[in-house]
């Protein structure tokens, strides 16, 4: 579970939509909780895992960093049925 603080400082469950295109600043449970970006989130994005302590900032091309080792966060790749 994560939970969202957009941009215009609106909380946003998993169901939200973001309307404005800006910073956002993600709590999530696990890394494996981190939402792949949206498109209207901008480079310097934060996602902060509970778990571990570890943040992970959005950059320029899209991609979550880990600010720790600086890998980039993998998602599962989507298949189509």
């Amino acid at each position: 579970m994560y939970y969202l603080i957009e941009p215009n400082n609106k909380i946003t469950s998993q169901q939200g939509t973001l309307n404005v295109k800006g910073q956002a600043e993600i709590f999530a449970d696990t890394a494996s909780d981190i939402p792949q970006p949206r498109t209207n989130w901008t480079a310097g994005s934060i996602a902060y895992v509970i778990a571990t302590g570890t943040f992970y900032m959005l950059n320029s091309s899209g991609a979550w960093i880990n600010q720790d080792d600086f890998t980039e966060l993998e998602f599962p790749s989507e298949t189509e049925d």
